[in-house]
């Protein structure tokens, strides 16, 4: 782990379409990687484990990731471009594979998102962090 900091990847063809929701990340005390392909996202997952594996759904080979985060204690989440914004598709959580799960509309997903970083921070045994944003600044970010 990086030192008692919860670990994100992110893999898609840019890291600007990530840039809200890495600001999100560094306001919880994320430590957040990128990647531009899914077999570099899981070269870099082999390397060292992540709590949270994000992906754009366009990406090629993401079953690559999908094998890097089965077992480990992580979830991974794939995003759905929309017409009114992005939905999330959970594809592992806690190291589970998920079928037939709904997606997750962007409200919905930082819900998941807060739940999936305290249980990660829980389990690094750091001093307790509170992920409990108001309304406002998840407008602020663009989740509102």
């Amino acid at each position: 782990m990086d030192g008692e900091r919860v670990r994100v990847l992110m893999v898609g063809k840019s890291e600007t379409g990530f840039s809200s929701i890495k600001e999100y990340l560094h306001k919880l005390d994320c430590h957040c990687e990128f990647a531009p392909s899914c077999s570099h996202g899981a070269r870099l997952a082999e390397q060292g484990s992540f709590d949270l594996i994000l992906c754009d759904v366009e990406m090629e080979d993401f079953q690559a990731m999908v094998g890097t985060a089965l077992g480990s204690p992580g979830s991974a989440f794939r995003f759905l471009l929309v017409e009114d914004g992005c939905w999330w598709v959970p594809t592992v959580l806690m190291g589970e594979q998920c079928v037939g799960v709904s997606a997750l509309r962007p409200f919905e997903f930082v819900k998941e998102l807060d739940k999936q970083i305290s249980l990660a921070y829980r389990k690094l045994a750091a001093p307790a962090v509170s992920v409990a944003m108001n309304e406002g600044n998840r407008e602020d970010i663009g989740f509102g």
